[in-house]
């Protein structure tokens, strides 16, 4: 920004003409034009809208793009700090690694929310969240992380021989978001060994629903890797949704998603890190925008839930007390003592999820344990929904404890 400083400006001031003392106005130069031009112009721009003469209301649109959404709203991606990692148990002190290769059958293994390729054939990756140090030493993080916890370390362990190639990605509820709009999505990664490069990918994609339009895929530029944390930019220009369809008749569980994607190259052997990533409208990075982290674990558990404590890991065996679910049939008669075993959802599912009970004791799948072990059949559970567990109908006679742990999912 520049104020006027043609000659006949006074202190960066305009000047009127004056018969009486003989002052002249102040004349325009065009340096200054241009910049009283491309000052509003670059905010315009730079909160994701095309130039448009006839609309002029432009820059209000898009001061109010900046300003309405709050810190929470900037950043759709969910777990970009990494602190979240319901599927297993978490030790600080001993990380817990992940193997990925083709006998995996669930994409989403750890931490939360980050779906994971599986390989065909004999490729193998690694996941593993590990602890920033204290101090940042030798992290090279700039100061607008503050001092930020966790970052993702994945790493190929043997070379996915194609056609899939080792990528990471989040899936955003809803293809809207950010439709008709420039993105720019903006991670800080570091390779500590080996060479790749990391294409940033998005896909909107409109879900399973029958006549559904088909995705649409957006690629980014390949990033060369150096071995120091470096925050990269990639801009895209996303679509509108017009002329697209989610299916008909729109399902009752919609799956449409916005998914950003980073794809490395195929037949490479590599290690390296993410940490913070962000997508937010416009076409420059601003600052990282985190949360509290009960925001964070209630937006979680909108796609994943378990009884389970926090990082306390899948069909963890003789943690009865540690979120199991409780009851006491307590008489031989129908009428007598409570007759389900059930739970409220501490946060409503995405849609109905794939519900599945442990057995604490032996951390055997679809089993509880009500009087003795008992395997989970259609008998035992009535149908659940999005806010609950399913009521357990079948009980033993005389005293008995009916205990489980349970898993909750509805991811995309």
């Amino acid at each position: 920004m520049q104020r006027i400083a043609t000659p006949s400006s006074v202190d960066g001031k305009f000047v009127g003409f004056s018969a009486q003392d003989g002052t002249t106005p102040t004349e325009l130069s065009p340096e200054w034009c241009t910049t009283i031009q491309e000052e509003p112009a670059n905010v315009v721009e730079g909160a994701g809208f095309p130039l448009d003469p006839s609309d002029n209301k432009q820059l209000l649109k898009a001061i109010l793009s900046f300003v309405a959404p709050s810190v929470f709203a900037k950043n759709p991606l969910i777990n970009s700090g990494f602190r979240l990692h319901q599927r297993i148990l978490y030790d600080p002190n001993s990380i817990a690694t992940i193997t990925i290769d083709s006998s995996s059958t669930d994409p989403y293994a750890h931490p939360d929310r980050w779906r994971f390729a599986i390989p065909e054939g004999a490729g193998e990756a690694t996941v593993q969240v590990r602890p920033h140090p204290l101090d940042l030493s030798g992290e090279d993080l700039p100061q607008d992380l503050g001092t930020p916890e966790f970052f993702m370390r994945y790493e190929v362990t043997t070379a996915f021989p194609g056609p899939t190639l080792p990528a990471f990605a989040q899936r955003i509820e809803g293809v809207r978001t950010f439709a008709g709009l420039k993105v720019v999505a903006s991670p800080y990664m570091r390779i500590n060994s080996g060479t790749t490069t990391v294409k940033p990918v998005l896909r909107q994609n409109f879900g399973s629903g029958t006549g559904a339009s088909s995705q649409v895929v957006y690629e980014g530029s390949p990033l060369t890797l150096t071995s120091s944390w470096t925050r990269y930019a990639q801009v895209f220009d996303l679509a509108t949704l017009a002329g697209k369809s989610l299916g008909a008749p729109l399902p009752a569980d919609p799956d449409d998603y916005l998914e950003l994607s980073f794809e490395m190259e195929s037949g490479e052997v590599f290690q390296l890190d993410i940490s913070h990533p962000q997508i937010e409208r416009g076409t420059t990075p601003t600052e990282y925008a985190g949360r509290p982290f009960a925001t964070e674990l209630a937006m979680a558990q909108r796609f994943y839930e378990s009884s389970y404590d926090i990082d306390q890991g899948l069909g963890a065996g003789g943690n009865a007390a540690r979120g199991a679910v409780h009851s006491v049939w307590d008489g031989s008669g129908p009428e007598v003592g409570p007759k389900s075993l059930a739970s409220r959802f501490q946060v409503t599912k995405r849609a109905i999820p794939t519900v599945t009970w442990r057995n604490f004791g032996t951390t055997t799948p679809d089993e509880l344990f009500w009087g003795s072990v008992r395997a989970v059949t259609a008998t035992v559970e009535t149908t659940h929904d999005s806010t609950g567990l399913p009521q357990c109908s079948t009980q033993p006679g005389g005293m008995a404890l009916a205990i489980g742990q349970w898993v909750a999912e509805a991811e995309l």
